[in-house]
């Protein structure tokens, strides 16, 4: 015996299956016979769906102005960055120090406009609180422009997290910023991360306890306008001063 079925819109496989003793035979249906016959709203509804993603799309990978990054004001070598200071603890970009501010705020967290360099910073406490809140303000980001911000999240003196809290650290916010996961014997050292939102798992440049130049867990560098991204970029790098006369040669004409 033989028992005509129909298979769900969007598959077009033909099959004949044999289960119990009665025979099966399955046929496909096209997708566009299946878009067809969707009710006018419903199509309508799905196109704008799309039109919304392509948008999305665009926004995320659309470079910021050129207007925008010399408006910033930085010259062509960027404007320094520091994760740590060592007397202060704060995070220090183009000369001015981010200090979280109120009871137990030890935890630094400041996010970048990669087009105008326009910096908001937040203080929390470093237990597992903390983190939370993180992820809150995170959470308040474009998600239709991630790929403008730079995320800095930095502990001077470390986070007292317990196993949950660290696995939460690792999930919600290590690998929102592109950061490879940290041990919890890790996260009790001085550490720095910067990353940007939506990147690519291990992108983010981290120091997750290691010695910078005196200071652990600590990374310098600069923001840089970067032509192949159309954005401001963290780059490590060394000044190095430079004069364009020769040894010996006095000023003037």
């Amino acid at each position: 015996m033989f028992t005509m079925v129909r298979r769900p819109a969007g598959r077009r496989v033909a099959a004949i299956a044999a289960a119990g003793g009665v025979m099966l035979l399955v046929t496909g249906v096209s997708t566009a016979g299946a878009a067809a016959s969707r009710p006018a709203p419903a199509r309508a509804a799905a196109a704008a769906r799309a039109a919304a993603l392509a948008r999305a799309a665009a926004a995320v990978a659309a470079p910021c102005a050129p207007s925008q990054l010399a408006a910033a004001g930085v010259p062509p070598i960027g404007a320094p960055v520091q994760t740590v200071d060592q007397h202060s603890g704060a995070v220090v970009i183009n000369g001015i120090p981010y200090v979280p501010s109120g009871p137990g705020s030890l935890a630094h967290l400041v996010i970048i406009d990669r087009c105008t360099l326009s910096v908001r910073a937040f203080g929390f406490g470093d237990h597992d609180e903390g983190l939370h809140q993180i992820r809150a303000e995170l959470g308040k980001l474009d998600p239709a422009a991630l790929l403008r911000y730079l995320v800095i999240l930095a502990a001077p003196d470390g986070l007292g997290l317990t196993h949950a809290g660290n696995a939460y650290l690792n999930d919600q916010i290590l690998r929102f910023i592109g950061a490879p996961p940290m041990s919890i014997d890790q996260s009790e050292q001085p550490l720095s991360v910067i990353g940007v939102p939506g990147s690519a798992a291990g992108s983010a440049f981290r120091n997750y306890g290691g010695d910078f130049r005196g200071t652990e867990g600590s990374m310098t560098g600069y923001l840089r306008a970067d032509p192949a991204t159309g954005r401001y970029d963290f780059v490590f790098a060394d000044y190095v001063p430079f004069s364009t006369r020769e040894a010996g040669a006095r000023a003037g004409p």
